[in-house]
């Protein structure tokens, strides 16, 4: 089927996807317009032979969907099962430096263990290529140096909440920002103690500089 582009609008979306192209970029297009589409149905998609010919004259391709789940079920099923405790732990190698000593400091604590099994990351696609956004959720055991062992906290844990990117290709974290850092225990007469600190969205803790979110929409794995 042959793609007649006689309206601005189906022009100028293909005219910015061949852009993207002879950059190299990867393309992926997801459309609800037939014409864009040579075959459709739920298990293959292709583009009208124009296009397609168009892409070829440049050494390209473009894989076409034609909705959000297509595209995100293709790019998993090329994708190796994550291996969340390596996850987990570079993150912790990575910020570990950057925690907050002032919040440990005030409040009397020092970090004794990196609770690993209690640590968690949740994944999304976005458009970047061959990169995954990831939030996580990292928890450390702290001492209490303040008091005396009769008047000791206790279930004392600082849990530190950020977010980064993960390329899965070459296993690679970048772009960390932590959220919020919270230390919270029970005093010796059992009520329960908190303080935290809360980060600026824009404030980047690996490198330096602001970083801007990058990526336009994410989908949970």
């Amino acid at each position: 089927m042959e793609k007649k582009i006689n309206n601005f609008k189906d022009y100028a979306i293909w005219e910015a996807i061949l852009s993207l192209l002879r950059e190299n970029y990867q393309v992926h297009f997801i459309t609800e317009d037939k014409g864009f589409f040579k075959n459709r149905n739920d298990h293959y998609a292709r583009l009208a032979e124009n296009l397609e010919e168009d892409c070829k004259n440049l050494g390209q391709k473009v894989f076409i969907y034609k909705d959000l789940k297509s595209c995100l079920d293709k790019l998993q099923a090329g994708m190796q099962e994550l291996d969340k405790t390596s996850i987990i732990l570079g993150i912790n190698q990575e910020i570990n430096s950057n925690l907050s000593q002032d919040l440990l400091s005030e409040t009397g604590f020092e970090i004794t263990e990196f609770y690993e099994n209690k640590s968690s990351i949740s994944a999304f696609y976005t458009e970047v290529v061959n990169k995954l956004a990831l939030e996580f959720e990292l928890k450390y055991h702290l001492s209490d140096f303040q008091n005396t062992e009769e008047n000791e906290r206790q279930e004392s844990i600082l849990t530190v909440k950020g977010e980064c990117m993960y390329d899965y290709t070459d296993k690679n974290l970048s772009d960390i920002f932590l959220r919020s850092e919270t230390v919270t225990w029970l005093n010796a007469d059992g009520t329960p103690g908190r303080r935290g600190e809360v980060s600026l969205r824009c404030t980047c803790v690996i490198g330096a500089g602001n970083k801007e979110v990058k990526y336009k929409f994410r989908e949970q794995l």
